[in-house]
């Protein structure tokens, strides 16, 4: 009798070492959730072609759909703009939106094309992987960047502009309310890679205290 009770103890020990070494599936620890960014194009029409429009001063539509804040206003279009780059569309395009597009762009179309930060951008977050945390990913992105600029030549082959429109999303219940499992990333961009940026909230995502 004191044998089996003693059998029975040995293999309650076991069994709860077992569940610590091997939990049960329910009992494991889910993986965090890390925010999505996306970079949305527009359909493009001569209405909101900001390249067509004197007071978007800043901003020029790409034939692949991003739009691009330059660095001063009044920039002149390049060749890789939605309105130069289409031909087609050039042939019947009225009087007035020509006069505007001549008032906007004085010198006309430079040689380089503005260098879309977007499509790359896009690219590369199809290549990092979902299962990775939120400060992983940014290295990855941080390293991936600085290899596709090198060997597309930005620097040196396309004109200064930056990405006007970027969408970062993170997952959240029906009432807005994150998700338990969302870890939000550690670093942040001292500034962000889509400034400058316009409206009432354009100091929302800017670091006062940027640091290296």
């Amino acid at each position: 009798m004191a044998q089996n009770i003693v059998e029975q103890f040995t293999n309650m020990l076991n069994s709860r070492f077992s569940l610590r070494s091997h939990p049960h599936p329910s009992l494991k620890m889910k993986r965090s959730i890390r925010e999505t960014v996306t970079y949305p194009k527009i359909n493009i029409t001569d209405e909101n072609d900001s390249c067509l429009n004197p007071p978007s001063s800043c901003e020029h539509v790409l034939s692949c759909g991003h739009i691009v804040n330059t660095v001063l206003p009044s920039e002149p279009c390049a060749p890789n703009c939605h309105h130069v780059s289409n031909t087609e569309i050039g042939m019947d395009r009225s009087l007035k939106v020509k006069n505007a597009l001549k008032m906007k762009n004085s010198r006309t179309v430079s040689t380089n094309s503005f260098y879309c930060d977007a499509c790359v951008e896009t690219e590369i977050e199809a290549r990092i992987s979902p299962d990775i945390s939120s400060s992983n990913a940014e290295q990855r992105r941080a390293t991936l960047r600085a290899e596709e600029a090198k060997a597309r030549g930005k620097a040196t082959k396309y004109r200064k502009c930056y990405i006007a429109l970027k969408f970062t999303s993170v997952p959240c219940h029906s009432d807005g309310s994150l998700l338990s499992r969302y870890v939000p990333r550690e670093e942040r961009h001292p500034f962000d890679n889509s400034l400058p940026q316009t409206g009432e909230n354009m100091f929302e995502d800017v670091d006062p205290n940027p640091t290296e």
